[in-house]
């Protein structure tokens, strides 16, 4: 659930919102995880002002997600997620890539440029293929504070994590790639958190070194050359 906060929007449902659940606010057109934050409901001492700050600022408050244990396991102070990249053409999504990110330190979020870690994932097996990386690209074999091992974690749900953000593709006809924001939620079922009309091309050579090569192998399927 969700709540796009404005000058139009009844306080009473925005108290209802924020009272009964924690809550992570952000700017919809913001990225790279900046202004993200956790509010918990226990805490809110200024209901007023929280809600005139979301007013001022435009703020989209959604109803915080518990991921599933074998992924939270990595780092249990963020939602740890995938971005799996979709390519549509003739009305045909593919997977070009997918990636598992998990959160460092005290934060709440997991975005590579915010300080989370980032692995591939093998989009057939749903297995984590490489060694987890940062920003800076400094390596890492497990996570550095649980010391979990991030090459063949195997994604639960892989599959339907695939469907999911195929069947969403196909919902908007002239958007031709979208990074999908996913998560696997603790009763197993998976969740978009959000979807990217420009997902980011440095994710893709962190790991792989670029996407040409893939692009061009999708393209020479229907006669186009790259």
């Amino acid at each position: 659930m969700w709540l796009l906060v404005s000058a139009d929007t009844d306080y009473d449902e925005f108290v209802d919102f924020v009272s009964s659940k924690d809550v992570i606010l952000k700017k919809c057109t913001g990225t790279r995880g900046e202004g993200i934050r956790k509010v918990c409901s226990k805490d809110i001492t200024d209901v007023r002002g929280l809600y005139e700050e979301c007013v001022r600022e435009g703020l989209l408050v959604e109803e915080c997600v518990t991921g599933y244990h074998d992924m939270q396991k990595f780092h249990p102070a963020s939602l740890n997620t995938l971005r799996i990249v979709t390519f549509k053409i003739n009305d045909k999504p593919r997977v070009i890539c997918a990636f598992f990110l998990t959160g460092l330190g005290r934060q709440c979020i997991n975005n590579m440029h915010a300080g989370g870690i980032l692995c591939g994932v093998n989009t057939e097996s749903g297995v984590v293929e490489s060694d987890g990386y940062d920003l800076y690209g400094h390596e890492y074999l497990c996570h550095p504070e649980s010391k979990e091992r991030f090459m063949g974690f195997r994604i639960p749900q892989w599959d339907k994590c695939i469907d999911v953000c195929r069947n969403a593709m196909m919902k908007y006809g002239n958007v031709r790639v979208v990074g999908w924001d996913v998560c696997v939620t603790e009763n197993g079922e998976v969740e978009i958190i959000e979807g990217n009309h420009a997902p980011d091309i440095d994710l893709i050579q962190v790991i792989y070194g670029g996407c040409r090569g893939m692009l061009r192998e999708i393209l020479k399927e229907y006669n186009i050359r790259l």
